[in-house]
Formats: C-alpha cells, sequence, structure tokens
C-alpha cells in the first residue's frame, strides 16, 4: 500500500498505472529492485492506493516516487459522409449540453446546418440577410432534414438562422478559433483527449 505525504491527493483512478523511482528498500532475493518498474493501481482512498502483491520484495525503508503513466486511448470516430448517410447526430458526451437554457438546441443546430448546405448546393449561395422568403425556402429544407433525424423543428429558430447565416458575429469567432487552438495543442502534445465527434454552440436568441 501506497500513502502520500502531507495529506496530498494522488488524484489516481482504478487501472492508473504507476512508475516508481527513488525507493529505499523493497529488493527481490537476487537484488532487483522495485525501482523502475510498473504498476496497476487500486484505489483505497484519496490519500492512498495498492501497487497489488509486493510480498517478494524486501521491508520498504523510506522515500520514493510514483508518477503516473498515462495510458493510450484509442478513439473511434465516425465521418461527416457516415453520419448524414445514417441520419446520425454525434456529439461529445461531455460537450453535448453547454448551455441548459437551451437544452433543445444541439440537434436542431445539426438540421440547420445540413440544411444549409442543402440550400447553398441548390441555389448557389447563402440565404440572404434577414430576407423573409428565402427564410421560409430554407425553413422547408429545414424540415425535410428533420424529418429525417427526426428532431423537432423550430420555425422561429430555423427563420432566424438563415437569416443570419451570412453574419460574423464577433464574440463567438473568437471563441470559435479559441477552440481551434486548444484541438490543436491537444494534437501536437497528445496529451489530453480530443473533442470527440461534434461540439454544439449557438449564441442565437429566438424567443
Amino acid at each position: 500500500v501506497v500513502k502520500t505525504l502531507g495529506g496530498v491527493r494522488h488524484r489516481l483512478e482504478e487501472g492508473d498505472e504507476v512508475f516508481l523511482t527513488e525507493v529505499e528498500g523493497m529488493k527481490t532475493s537476487d537484488n532487483k529492485s522495485i525501482n523502475n518498474t510498473r504498476h496497476k493501481v487500486k484505489v483505497l482512498d484519496p490519500y492512498t492506493f495498492s501497487i497489488g502483491d509486493t510480498t517478494s520484495y524486501s521491508p520498504y525503508v523510506r522515500n520514493g516516487i510514483a508518477k503516473q503513466v498515462k495510458q493510450p486511448k484509442t478513439l473511434q470516430f465516425s465521418s461527416l459522409k457516415q453520419t448524414r448517410d445514417q441520419h446520425l447526430i454525434l456529439k461529445d458526451k461531455n460537450l453535448s449540453l453547454v448551455d441548459f437554457a437551451k437544452t433543445e438546441d444541439a440537434d436542431l443546430l445539426h438540421v440547420c446546418f445540413e440544411g444549409l448546405d442543402r440550400f447553398v448546393e441548390s441555389k448557389g449561395k447563402l440565404p440572404a440577410e434577414w430576407d423573409s422568403k428565402e427564410a421560409e425556402e430554407f425553413l422547408k429544407i429545414a424540415k425535410q432534414v428533420g424529418e429525417e433525424y427526426k428532431v423537432q423543428v423550430d420555425d422561429l429558430f430555423v427563420k432566424k438562422f438563415a437569416m443570419t447565416a451570412r453574419g460574423t458575429f464577433g464574440p463567438l469567432a473568437a471563441f470559435v478559433g479559441g477552440l481551434v487552438a486548444q484541438e490543436t495543442v491537444k494534437a501536437v502534445t497528445q496529451k489530453f483527449s480530443p473533442m470527440h465527434q461534434s461540439f454544439p454552440c449557438t449564441c442565437l436568441l429566438y424567443t
């Protein structure tokens, strides 16, 4: 059993691995030290954890550092084409709901963006700013997409989405830029899990 010093939490989880160094004592009969070995952790409480059976080692004397070993994790992603062909809305489970005042917006936003792609394919352009006629045309397309995805379409939300599709909202653009930069750092350092699939975010007020 390993106990941290000074009441410091180890912040390990069940199944994590640690790498031991600078331990005094704890050698096998053939003089092999427990140092520079990896052990799977069983968490006992926030300050102690078990590293398994150590009865083959001599008694512990003093000191020691346990460093967490990051475990590789394989993530499976579906392409945009796959999600559209199968009418799936895949969101990052940790980011699927970021605004509790807009709990229904995530799926509707997906419908709007797919509808926007279809509008551009048929018209060759984005809907004009605050154009009621083109907003109505966009609404028809969005309702068709909504039926395919089994998502209830809010007419007011969809119309305002169409009327502002050509706009640029500075604070939102800055946020998206920061998000992209963060994901780039994750990719380069490979230290943190990337955003998985999609992240719905809207600043649209339509009440």
